[in-house]
């Protein structure tokens, strides 16, 4: 959902943030693929109730996308192109799941993932309109912790006007 979050971070953190990524992309004619890979780890030193270190917060997530140009070049109705996305968040730590807290010193920190799919068209009626249209359907792992709370799955659409000048 736009604008909610699904993991409130009040975790304490001090040392070394680490923050790792790749990303790849192919485009053979029509079709284009593209995907990145993150990774965010926060050290934890001293932040203990014992001032000693607790495990590193983990945030990481992944995406998969690509779109396929149904019309080769634009004419004069315009570029269209069918796009479709899928990908993870998730912040957490190590630990059992039995001992996992929401508190800002707990060594295991529960943590939450979100997974969306999205599935849309872009039509680019010129150089300088192109209009998106998407359908996105989300699952949070923990549903208590995100927007809606009595639910761990739902849908939601974005339409999106941009214009170039």
């Amino acid at each position: 959902v736009f604008g909610a979050s699904f993991y409130d971070s009040d975790v304490w953190v001090r040392g070394h943030r680490q923050r790792t990524g790749l990303e790849a992309r192919w485009r053979p004619g029509r079709l284009s693929i593209q995907s990145e890979y993150i990774r965010l780890t926060d050290e934890r030193r001293g932040q203990s109730v014992e001032d000693g270190d607790l495990s590193p917060l983990v945030a990481q997530g992944w995406y998969m996308s690509g779109t396929y140009a149904l019309t080769r070049k634009r004419n004069r109705y315009g570029r269209i192109e069918v796009a479709a996305r899928f990908e993870t968040l998730s912040f957490g730590s190590k630990g059992s799941a039995e001992e996992r807290s929401t508190s800002a010193r707990a060594d295991a920190i529960l943590g939450n993932i979100d997974r969306a799919t999205t599935l849309g068209a872009n039509w680019q009626v010129n150089r300088w309109v192109k209009v998106q249209a998407n359908l996105i359907r989300e699952d949070i792992g923990r549903p208590s912790m995100g927007p809606l709370p009595e639910r761990a799955s739902f849908w939601s659409r974005a339409f999106r006007l941009q214009l170039t000048l």
